[in-house]
């Protein structure tokens, strides 16, 4: 998935720090969530946020805290890259959370799928922690976990230092 997701994320944090998603480096097509102000930035569909101008190092560990709402089964919720491929990244697919990582060497995939169809896409939020440390990555969607194992016991580190996108990807 490569485009943007119409959804509110809110309370973003990268390694217990919390993002600055008030100030943006940059942004195109972002609002405030709903016509009831609530905490979170709302993304139409169309557009992304940028956070952290001097670029994001993942390196071997991160652990990922945001919020998110949305009514649609696709689209990004964050992504950082490198310009080899290094790169980490969250994503709804058909109403699956998928977290991607890849620390060079090759990509694996966390995926949360709920057991209720679209139970993830009916407007509510939801809580997301995703978790890279040097050999494993996992997921935990409103409690629930999974996890799955790197392969690739050679590579540890994610050697990103682009921004920090969120909602989408330029």
């Amino acid at each position: 998935v490569t485009h943007s997701i119409p959804a509110c994320l809110g309370s973003m944090m990268i390694n217990g720090k919390q993002l600055d998603n008030e100030s943006p480096v940059s942004v195109f097509a972002v609002n405030k969530c709903y016509v009831t102000v609530q905490d979170g930035t709302f993304f139409d569909g169309s557009g992304f946020a940028a956070l952290v101008r001097e670029g994001y190092k993942v390196r071997s560990d991160v652990n990922i805290t945001l919020e998110f709402r949305t009514t649609v089964a696709h689209g990004v919720l964050l992504g950082v890259s490198s310009a080899k491929v290094d790169a980490i990244g969250l994503e709804i697919v058909n109403g699956k959370v998928l977290f991607h990582v890849n620390n060079g060497a090759g990509r694996i995939t966390a995926t949360y799928e709920p057991r209720g169809a679209n139970s993830l896409c009916d407007g509510k939020w939801h809580k997301l922690q995703a978790n890279k440390s040097k050999h494993g990555i996992s997921l935990i969607i409103d409690g629930n976990f999974v996890q799955t194992e790197n392969p690739y016991t050679q590579s540890t580190s994610a050697d990103t230092n682009n921004p920090i996108y969120v909602g989408g990807y330029p």
